[in-house]
Formats: structure tokens, sequence, C-alpha cells
């Protein structure tokens, strides 16, 4: 018995000291980050030294020197976004929480001195140091459920990369399809002055009423404030994608390449959908880390509250001209109070957690056929309206216009039928930003985040309700 007490006191001390030697480092935990990406998604977060994040980025300035596209803007905001910086910030937390929870207890010192009544006899010296022999012990527990937090963390910081990835796409598509849009208006003002022009002409000339030139202004002034609408939701789009790729002053002068693309002609991969996106859904990621950190931590709980509370140390006393000392201990026993409360605490929050879990599963499989869905129907209707519509509407305008010359039908009808015409431009360019919306919208539940693919209605808010939730059970439709 005496030799297996001797071996375990230096093993004890042997894992406390190991857990006081964590690593204070952020890049390991960025690093992390990044190889949780690299399966999932082709982002990628530029490679810099966390001591550096708030100084400008360069690769920034280069990337602004050209025009940019969807993924030029990406690559812009995951470098120079602050809001995805005080994200990063987050892994410096949980990291300083693992040092924390692994520090080795400080030892106590206690001094006294007393003096007797008796001038004659001398001062008294009491000395004694101690230590938390229980905190030592329990340190190792500590840390694990600390080091536990910590993959939490980066599933959630690698979810906010792709949130931040995600929100720049759709301002982007959202962006380009307003300049598309103020293009458009821009050229249907154009043909509404040049309408008003002929008319005042004919009109001149005693070949039109007043009420068809009446007519011509009034198409026209709707045009312009048409268009003054356009460019203000134009300009309203732009900011909105300035401020995700964190831009202010000259920055913001950059210029956008190419226009919104045709859905390609090669059918979207739609197979194993569901599985594809359990695999790499980041919410239940986390979910599943934060199961395991909420398990450590009841663990924590149950030991805290059974261990009695022990400190050891020496004492030393000085009395009539000489010392006496020797060790001393003092033991709290768990009579009373064993953290009964504390573990009821982490046993419903575990259990709720697991319930959530379940819930979650059953909302990602929802997202991804919602995401699917709205990709496919979206892709349908930008075809119709670039196969059919779209030619159908300036048939009939061209046939109106020669009715129309041929003076057989009034300026009203020529006029419907060249609103109708824009209207199917303008639903076209809506239906594309819908299509590539859908399909960012698809790639980013399939990389591994769920939001807004089912609605306001039944919005799935992911982040808020797993951060205090639990794990997988035998029945998880995972």
């Amino acid at each position: 018995m005496r030799t297996e007490r001797t071996t375990r006191i230096p093993v004890v001390l042997a894992l406390a000291l190991a857990v006081g030697c964590v690593s204070h480092s952020r890049r390991e935990d960025v690093d992390a980050v990044r190889a949780v990406l690299a399966t999932r998604t082709e982002l990628d977060l530029v490679d810099r030294d966390p001591d550096t994040w708030q100084q400008e980025e360069p690769h920034v300035r280069e990337l602004l020197a050209q025009p940019l596209d969807a993924e030029r803007a990406v690559r812009i905001a995951l470098a120079n976004n602050r809001d995805l910086r005080a994200a990063m910030y987050e892994l410096g937390i949980a990291r300083g929480a693992l040092v924390q929870a692994g520090l080795l207890p400080n030892p106590t010192l206690e001094a006294e001195v007393r003096f007797p009544e008796d001038q004659v006899e001398p001062p008294q010296y009491d000395v004694g140091i101690a230590i938390d022999i229980t905190a030592l012990i329990l340190a190792p527990i500590r840390a694990e459920a600390a080091a536990a937090r910590i993959d939490v963390v980066r599933y959630r910081t690698a979810g906010a990369v792709l949130d931040l990835a995600y929100r720049v796409r759709l301002a982007f598509f959202r962006y380009q399809a307003s300049v598309q849009h103020l293009e458009l208006m821009q050229t249907a003002q154009e043909s509404y002055a040049a309408s008003v022009t002929a008319a005042r002409a004919l009109h001149e000339a005693g070949n039109v009423r007043d009420l068809d030139v009446s007519i011509e202004e009034a198409a026209l002034e709707q045009a312009r404030i048409d268009t003054a609408r356009a460019e203000l939701e134009l300009y309203d789009d732009r900011e909105r994608l300035n401020v995700l790729m964190g831009l202010y002053g000259h920055e913001v002068s950059w210029e956008i390449a190419g226009r919104l693309a045709d859905p390609p002609s090669e059918p979207l991969v739609l197979d194993e959908l569901e599985p594809r996106a359990i695999e790499t859904s980041l919410e239940l990621a986390w979910t599943r880390a934060e199961l395991e950190a909420i398990g450590r931590s009841l663990g924590l709980a149950r030991a805290e509250g059974l261990v009695p509370d022990i400190a050891v140390g020496f004492h030393a006393e000085y009395d009539e001209e000489r010392w006496e000392y020797g060790p001393e201990m003092a033991i709290t026993f768990p009579f009373f109070s064993q953290g009964q409360g504390t573990v009821l605490s982490r046993e419903a929050e575990l259990e709720s957690l697991r319930e959530r879990y379940v819930a979650l599963a059953v909302a990602v499989r929802a997202s991804v056929r919602a995401a699917r869905n709205r990709a496919l129907t979206t892709e349908l209707l930008a075809h119709r309206y670039r196969e059919v519509l779209i030619p159908a509407r300036t048939r009939v305008f061209e046939q109106t216009l020669r009715q129309y010359n041929a003076m057989q039908i009034d300026v009203f009808r020529l006029l419907q039928a060249k609103r109708e015409q824009i209207d199917a431009a303008r639903g076209y360019i809506e239906a594309l930003r819908e299509y590539w919306q859908a399909r960012a919208t698809l790639d980013q539940v399939l990389a591994g985040r769920v939001a807004g693919t089912i609605g306001p209605d039944v919005e799935i808010e992911i982040g808020a309700r797993t951060r205090e939730s639990g794990g997988p059970t035998a029945s998880s439709p995972h």
C-alpha cells in the first residue's frame, strides 16, 4: 500500500504539470478551422499570423485593383470583414479558458505574530504554507472540459466563415441584378424619350391626337421614376457589399466583372444530397462537440461534489526561543453540499441538447431538400423566361408596332406591349438572381450550413438554439 501511494503522487503531479503546459498560441486553433473548412469547401482563410490580424491586409488591395466577381468579393470579405475577425478572436477566448483551467493552484502562505501581555516573554511567530490538493487532482478533468469547449468554438468559427461567404455571394448576385435592372430601365427610358419626340413631331404635323402625346409623355415620366428607383436600389445593394467586404474610403470605388450568367446547360448533380448534408453539417458537428463538453462538465461537477477539499502544507511556530515545525492538513468533508444542484443542471442540459441534436438533423435534411427544390425551380423559371416568354413578348411588340405604324391601333396598345416586353426582361433578370442565389444556398447547405433555406416562417436559427444544447440518440435521423 505504501508503495502504491508513493507512485500515485508523482503521477498526479506529472498530469497536473502537463496540464499546466497548455499552448497559448491561437495559431493551432486557426489551423484547425482551416482544416475543418478544407474538408467542406474550397474557401481558404488568408494564412496570416493571428497577432497581425488588426493590420491592413495587402492582398485586399490587389484584389480591388481588378473588376470583382463573386469569388473575389468573397476573398476580400474573408480577409477584411471585421465581424469575422471578431469571431476569430473568440478562438482566443476559448484558448484562454483552456489555459486558465490547466493552471496549478497557488500555494497559500500564512504568517502570524502574537505579543504576550507579559513584556518579559518574547513574541510568538507562526508561519504556514499550504496548497489545495483537490484542485491539483481535478485540474486534468477541468482542462479536458475546457479542451472540449475549444472544438465547439472551432466549428462555430468555421460556420462564421461559411456564413460570411454565403452572404457575400447573395449580396453580389443581388448587386449584379441591380446593375442589369438599372441598365434595362435606362434603355427603356431612352426608348420612351424617342417615342415622345416622334409623337410630338407627328402631332405638329397633325397626324396624332393630343391624347396620344400626353400618353407618351406620361409613359416617359413613369420610366424616369422607375430608373431613379432602380438607381437607388443599386446604391443600397452596393453599400451592403461594402459592409460585408469591410471597405470604406477610397476602397469603395471598385467595379464588377461581367453580368449574371445564364444557368449552365449541364443538369445539377443532386444525388445523395441528404447524406452529404448530414455528413458535412457544421451545426451537427459543433452540437456533438457541445455534448462532449457538457458531458465532461458533468463529470467534473460530480467529481467536485464527491472529493473532499484537501489542503496540505507545512507549519512552523517560533516559541520560547526555538522553532517547532511539522506538516498540516485541512479537510472539508462533502457531507451536505455535494454539488447536487450543479449536477442536476448539467444532466438536464445534456438531455436538452440531445433532443435539439435530433431536431437539428431533421432541419438539415429539410434544408437541403428545400435548397434543391429552389435551385431546380429557379433554373426552370430562368429557362422559361429566356427561351419562351422574352421571344414571345418581343414578337408581340414588333407586330403591335407594325399595326401602330399602319394606324390600325392606338398608342395605348403600343405602350402596353412595350411595358410587357420590359417586364419580361426584368423578370428574366430577377429569375437569374434567384437562380444564382439558390445555387449559393444549395452549396452552402452542402458545405455544412443551413441558414436561409426554408423561409422566414420556419427559419432555422441554429446558432442560437444549439448554443446550450446536446447530443445524438439511438433514434437520431442523422
